[in-house]
């Protein structure tokens, strides 16, 4: 499956079959021109594809607006927090 985030750009999201048992499966993911990876925190992905087999309209909307919402987030810095300078 392809998808496009704004922050990311396009990336192929893939199920494989796991090792630790018959119902195991590992989720997997390329961003353009970069290697496969499996990362570590992937357990929203994993709730999206689930909810894609269930109700596929409804998520590809919840998926447009999290894109849309990324796209309008900003960087925090310490200035925006409040913070005029970090003391230790």
């Amino acid at each position: 499956m392809e998808y496009e985030l704004a922050n990311i750009g396009r990336f192929t999201v893939g199920v494989n079959k796991g090792t630790k048992s018959e119902n195991d499966f590992r989720v997997v993911y390329r961003e353009k021109g970069k290697r496969q990876r499996t990362p570590k925190h992937i357990h929203l992905l994993i709730d999206i594809l689930i909810k894609r087999e269930c109700e596929p309209e409804l998520t590809q909307e919840l998926i447009l607006f999290l894109n849309e919402m990324i796209g309008k987030m900003k960087n925090p810095t310490a200035a925006s927090c409040g913070v005029s300078s970090l003391e230790v």
